[in-house]
């Protein structure tokens, strides 16, 4: 049975790769902020899939979490990040813009490198981030957000 994780997996994108990873034979561990939601897809997917709550807005907890499961359950065939914010700030206030950095930004890098880091020891596995064509524009009102696209993106 392969093993995949979807981070950002509580709706959206997200919850449809849950779907679509549990219908080609994956065990998938599903990682969200939205207790609720990540307990309905377990009982949907009842023994294929384990909800874990886990905030990417907490960078040193987002990698604490996944290092876990790389040293309790093994190798990882996938992972795939969905999770992102984004807000749209015409007069730049800084905590919006804050909160985008702290999740696209930051979150994503804790992320990546604990993923390609565990992946490359145990010499195979896929890393997937969903970022957004705002990777490749500017944007006057959500500057943050198009800039931490980029982020990902590069």
């Amino acid at each position: 049975m392969k093993r995949g994780i979807v981070i950002g997996a509580s709706s959206g994108i997200g919850r449809a790769l849950v779907d679509q990873l549990v219908a080609e034979d994956y065990n998938v561990v599903a990682i969200a902020r939205r207790v609720e939601l990540l307990e309905e897809l377990q009982r949907i997917h009842a023994g294929r899939v384990t909800a874990i709550p886990g905030d990417v807005s907490n960078p040193e907890s987002i990698r604490e979490l996944l290092e876990s499961e790389f040293q309790t359950n093994g190798p990882i065939e996938l992972i795939v990040n969905c999770a992102g914010v984004g807000f749209l700030n015409q007069d730049l206030e800084w905590k919006p813009e804050q909160e985008t950095i702290r999740v696209n930004v930051e979150g994503f890098a804790a992320i990546a490198g604990i993923a390609v880091a565990r992946m490359i020891e145990h010499g195979s596995g896929i890393f997937v981030n969903i970022s957004s064509i705002a990777a490749l524009r500017g944007n006057a009102i959500a500057p943050a957000y198009n800039a931490s696209k980029a982020f990902e993106s590069n």
